[in-house]
């Protein structure tokens, strides 16, 4: 029997089983969003394939289907910047029962957005990485939820039909520095680097869905002393004398040029400086 989830009024995927997907790839950039597309795109400078059926793309997640298979080709999905620390949720989502088979576009895409994904999920060992809608995210008991693969490791999560979020397991393992596209199939961090990767993720991800005080408007420095350790770690981490592919100085240099830029560092001079 075909399932559906529905992505909108009027856009409608089915879930095909025992339809064998098109062999797709998960690449989480920078800590940021995380894309996925099929693996013989891999090899097009493009950073999109042209001429895909997309849902509206306006910088937030996005399905874009193959016109002549409607298979699903691309996905992208930035980390919201909301942040919900429920163990019962994670269990629910971690849990969620993957339907086998592919999705395909059963009507063609009016062109509206997905409901916005406003709340990220990730336990301390970042084992997993998820994004929910505000209608999961509010329910007052963790809801059931089925998800179906979108790439290795990354899943499209439903709630009674409807598209409620993504999530990607062990996405350490899909880190790379930003930049996109990327030939190389992903490769983890080895330990130790993979340890200190994770708590630098993890620690950025929390920090920067919180409250933080500008750098050049505080008056007393032990303000921003904690953002500026921090800082400092990532760029300790970004030391290139590591194992060739490994991705960690390069997602560490990301998070350090965030800190930066989108904390605010780049309006104060640094010590010294």
């Amino acid at each position: 029997m075909v399932s559906t989830v529905t992505l909108g009024p009027g856009t409608v995927v089915e879930v095909v089983p025992g339809d064998a997907p098109e062999p797709s790839r998960g690449l989480w950039s920078g800590a940021q969003a995380l894309r996925t597309r099929w693996a013989r795109d891999l090899t097009d400078w493009a950073w999109s394939v042209e001429g895909l059926i997309s849902t509206e793309d306006c910088g937030r997640e996005a399905l874009r289907f193959d016109p002549a298979t409607g298979a699903l080709r691309e996905a992208f999905f930035p980390r919201p910047s909301g942040l919900l620390r429920e163990d019962g949720l994670l269990q629910a989502i971690a849990t969620a029962e993957r339907v086998p088979g592919s999705l395909r576009l059963a009507t063609r895409v009016r062109g509206e957005a997905l409901t916005p994904c406003t709340t990220a999920l990730f336990p301390l060992d970042l084992g997993l990485l998820a994004a929910v809608t505000d209608e999961v995210a509010r329910a007052p008991e963790p809801p059931t939820l089925t998800c179906v693969a979108v790439a290795t490791g990354v899943d499209l999560l439903v709630l009674e039909g409807r598209w409620a979020g993504w999530r990607a397991v062990d996405p350490v393992r899909l880190l790379r520095p930003m930049g996109w596209p990327e030939l190389r199939e992903p490769e983890g961090p080895e330990e130790p680097l993979r340890r200190a990767l994770v708590d630098l993720v993890y620690d950025y991800m929390t920090l920067d869905a919180g409250p933080r005080p500008r750098p050049d408007e505080v008056s007393d420095p032990e303000e921003i002393a904690h953002l500026v350790s921090f800082r400092e770690r990532a760029r300790a981490l970004a030391d290139p004398a590591v194992p060739a592919g490994d991705p960690t100085p390069g997602v560490a240099r990301d998070i350090a040029a965030q800190i930066h830029w989108g904390w605010g560092f780049f309006r104060v001079a640094e010590p010294g400086g």
